[in-house]
């Protein structure tokens, strides 16, 4: 539904089983099979209600009666589809996820053999002694979204200000032993290449050679690394794995291949409309005028998503765009 993203990993799985149920049962289906105006409006009041209860913003921000008039009569459905799909996280709910995210790896921390106290114990040591830092861009830059996660690890983790660093910093204090767990964090695994680059990047140290976090995964035995993101594709996670193997994940939720509206299997589509559905994107998106290599979206991942503050660049760009006389659903940053 248009709030799954809200929910806990149990509760995810559980909204899940019923989605694929009621799918299969020909629910979904059957509503998606409605036609022209009555169709539209059933998806416009469930926007209406997310804006109420404050799961959306208001429309200056977040317009779907505006999206949805960028299409033809004969696109509206299968806009109102992706729209019905559509995941939007406030800030509430980002942070809400970032703490499940980070709290995750406190199950790095038990062993079968330890009781309650153990545990604790280990997680508490953890807890002082981790070090937080930030996944920078091809180019870092203070736009980096890894700089808000960064700041939101202190205010919504209660860890102390000098547990959170810069990359070069937390790389100097593996080498001088001050920490032996360093976790980075961000909102979003998408292709995984942000991540990949941070890992194999040298920083400069003081006066010492360049040096990568990948080098001191290498020749340190005792640091560990985690990624802490809000959202994560598998996609991205399998590339992080292959590429960065002594790095443990730790998503606040999983974005499957499903998620894409351009997979055969895409959970966004009826089956009535799964087959034009690629079609459909490709003829809107040549109309606004978004070039043909941007149309699916970063990797072609052809998501429908967005943070509270700008889409990804795996979403698809007919969600943002805003040339051409293009009514975009919401603003990218």
């Amino acid at each position: 539904m248009l709030v799954d993203a809200s929910l806990g990993n149990g509760d995810q799985a559980t909204a899940n089983a019923i989605a694929r149920e009621a799918e299969s049962s020909g629910v979904r289906s059957f509503m998606a099979d409605f036609t022209g105006d009555y169709w539209i409006k059933l998806v416009l009041d469930q926007c209406d209600y997310l804006t109420e209860i404050q799961a959306w913003p208001l429309s200056a921000e977040l317009n779907p009666r505006a999206w949805l008039d960028n299409f033809t009569d004969d696109e509206r459905p299968f806009a109102a589809e992706l729209l019905e799909r559509f995941i939007y996280l406030s800030k509430p709910l980002v942070k809400r996820i970032f703490r499940e995210s980070f709290r995750q790896l406190s199950q790095l921390h038990w062993r079968e053999s330890m009781d309650a106290n153990a545990t604790e114990a280990s997680w508490n040591e953890f807890l002082v002694d981790v070090t937080i830092t930030r996944v920078t861009g091809e180019t870092p830059s203070d736009a980096d979204s890894g700089f808000e996660f960064a700041r939101m690890a202190r205010q919504e983790l209660s860890l102390a200000e000098h547990q959170i660093v810069a990359p070069e910093i937390a790389l100097q204090r593996l080498l001088d032993g001050s920490t032996n767990y360093v976790v980075f964090v961000d909102d979003f695994v998408g292709s995984g290449r942000q991540f990949i680059e941070t890992w194999y990047r040298k920083y400069e140290i003081n006066d010492g050679p360049p040096v990568s976090f990948n080098a001191i995964a290498s020749e340190k035995s005792g640091a560990r690394f985690c990624y802490c993101a809000v959202l994560c594709t598998t996609y991205g996670a399998n590339k992080i794995k292959d590429s960065c193997k002594a790095v443990i994940l730790s998503p606040g939720h999983w974005l499957d291949s499903r998620h894409s509206a351009i997979h055969a299997d895409s959970q966004i589509w009826s089956p009535a409309r799964k087959t034009s559905a690629r079609q459909f994107i490709e003829k809107a998106s040549q109309r606004a005028g978004i070039p043909t290599h941007c149309v699916f979206g970063f990797h072609k991942l052809a998501l429908a998503l967005a943070f509270y503050y700008s889409p990804p660049d795996a979403t698809l760009p007919l969600f943002y765009w805003n040339e051409n006389g293009w009514n975009p659903l919401l603003e990218r940053a």
